[in-house]
């Protein structure tokens, strides 16, 4: 196993005391006035993370809405198979399958930037 000087060797670019850090001498009264400066923040941290929520749940929807594009996509190509018709898809739920995606990766993108 190598030591900790066969690193900085490998690696000229970095320092001696680069990896170097120091610990927290009271770990206790650390973590509490992290939590104090979080508490200060929470409505910043509460936004944070109904965002998150809110783009996940849109991200997770739009597969949802592809599958009924694609099923409509294969119920057209079963019904052209079966009557010898020419194959046709509605415009108008194609449309609104389109639209509605467009819709969900833009909420979904800006609830991502927040």
């Amino acid at each position: 196993m190598s030591d900790r000087n066969d690193v900085h060797e490998e690696l000229p670019f970095f320092s001696e005391h680069e990896f170097d850090t120091e610990k927290a001498k009271d770990s206790r009264r650390t973590t509490l006035r992290l939590m104090r400066y979080l508490l200060r923040q929470r409505w910043k941290l509460l936004l944070v993370m109904i965002s998150i929520l809110v783009s996940s749940l849109f991200e997770i929807f739009a597969p949802k809405v592809l599958g009924t594009a694609i099923n409509e996509i294969s119920e057209g190509i079963k019904n052209a198979a079966v009557s010898g018709a020419a194959f046709h898809v509605s415009i108008r739920t194609m449309g609104t399958v389109l639209f509605t995606l467009l819709a969900l990766y833009l909420l979904q993108s800006v609830f991502s930037f927040i």
